[in-house]
């Protein structure tokens, strides 16, 4: 707006000269009428004028709002948040005008200015840690995308995640036209960072977030382009969702994912070997619950169980009262028998998963080991083993199929 209403103002005021000089050399324009209509004009402009202050000073109010509010979130955010003093600041400052005047390096420039952003945010001093927050955004988005991704890899291999990350959110409030194609991979960087920081969770729904950037990208490229595209970022986002998985210990879900990455992608001999590297990690955690597995054996069968004590009849106390005292002087929990509220001890199990269980149990379902159980309701390694303390699964009946006699 504030750019097409002083060209408007231009316009008209060529439109009017042009008219006049029409008029004047047809000689059918008298003084009185050429003063009426610049009297006019000038009231025109006039009110275009304040018009256009108006809408500007607006506009600049807007902006800067929406800046407060962008950079408001890292306040207070112990992740954005650096132990210093006032002193450590005035040196940083003294830094930065080195810096500016042997013309010194981008990244120390901006990471010097995050990190006064940083110890005023540690003070509590808010609106000084907006004001290099801001000037902070402004010096990322001044970089090239390649220069981005450098600055985004140098702070992952140097573990400051909250500066890699801040460059991320920076560049995606305030992208450039030329980076709309460039934000799926400013999400699987983000992604990547979340990985590093052990956010499993984020990591995936940011990958996830790629992915319906990737598609959105696609529908814009032509035919020949958009095939070796999508195999290429979508091999990419696999490998990703593999490593998360990995790393987050279930070894199933990782391998599916390295599975998917295609045979075209340069990445398919790494995805290959990251396969084999599950598959060991596999027997470990197989070995491993083995363990555990039969040294609870061994406590069931060669440490005889305490007995409950006998709880006292007392009056006015409700049956499920009951059952929940009752619970906590009970160490085990029997599957054949227990109730919804009683699974609702086991760590992974919610609301929704224990009257799932007593449902089928009564349709004639049973689980005889905790592998099963665990994969059906989606129980994490430290979870699973958890349960392995709390629950009593029956006996497996064993086959009634003899030995075949020779006749």
């Amino acid at each position: 707006m504030e750019n097409v209403i002083p060209k408007s103002i231009v316009i008209l005021f060529i439109a009017f000269l042009l008219l006049i000089l029409l008029m004047i050399g047809i000689g059918d324009v008298s003084f009185e009428a050429f003063f009426h209509i610049l009297i006019g004009l000038i009231c025109a402009i006039l009110i275009i004028w304040f018009v256009s202050r108006y809408l500007t000073s607006q506009t600049i109010k807007q902006t800067v709002q929406k800046e407060m509010i962008n950079v408001e979130r890292y306040i207070g955010h112990n992740f954005y948040s650096q132990e210093g003093s006032i002193d450590d600041i005035n040196k940083l400052k003294s830094l930065i005008e080195q810096n500016i005047k042997f013309n010194g390096d981008d990244f120390e420039f901006l990471n010097l200015t995050l990190a006064i952003a940083k110890i005023y945010n540690f003070l509590s001093m808010k609106e000084e840690a907006m004001e290099y927050f801001s000037k902070s955004k402004k010096i990322i988005n001044e970089f090239s995308f390649e220069a981005l991704l450098s600055y985004i890899a140098n702070e992952i291999n140097d573990k400051d995640y909250s500066n890699a990350e801040f460059a991320c959110d920076a560049r995606l409030s305030c992208y450039k036209l030329g980076d709309i194609k460039n934000i799926p991979e400013i999400y699987y960087q983000k992604a990547a960072i979340k990985l590093k920081r052990k956010n499993f969770k984020s990591a995936v729904n940011l990958v996830n977030e790629t992915i319906s950037r990737v598609k959105d990208v696609s529908a814009s490229l032509s035919f020949i382009e958009v095939e070796s595209y999508l195999t290429n970022q979508e091999s990419k986002c696999n490998l990703l969702l593999g490593d998360i998985y990995q790393e987050w210990g279930w070894y199933s879900e990782a391998k599916n994912y390295y599975e998917k990455v295609s045979t075209n992608s340069e990445l398919y001999q790494q995805a290959q070997d990251n396969i084999q590297k599950v598959k060991g990690l596999q027997v470990q955690k197989l070995s491993y619950i083995q363990i555990v597995h039969d040294i609870l054996n061994y406590k069931i069968i060669h440490e005889a169980p305490k007995q409950a004590e006998p709880l006292k009849e007392e009056p006015n106390v409700s049956k499920g009262k009951k059952e929940k005292k009752q619970r906590t002087k009970t160490s085990k929990i029997i599957l054949e028998s227990c109730s919804a509220n009683e699974l609702l001890e086991i760590d992974g199990i919610d609301r929704t998963k224990a009257v799932r269980f007593v449902k089928e149990r009564a349709e004639g379902k049973k689980y005889y080991d905790i592998e099963t159980f665990s994969a059906d309701f989606g129980l994490q390694p430290h979870q699973m083993i958890f349960a392995m303390e709390k629950l009593v699964f029956p006996v497996k009946p064993k086959s009634k199929m003899g030995r075949k006699i020779d006749w």
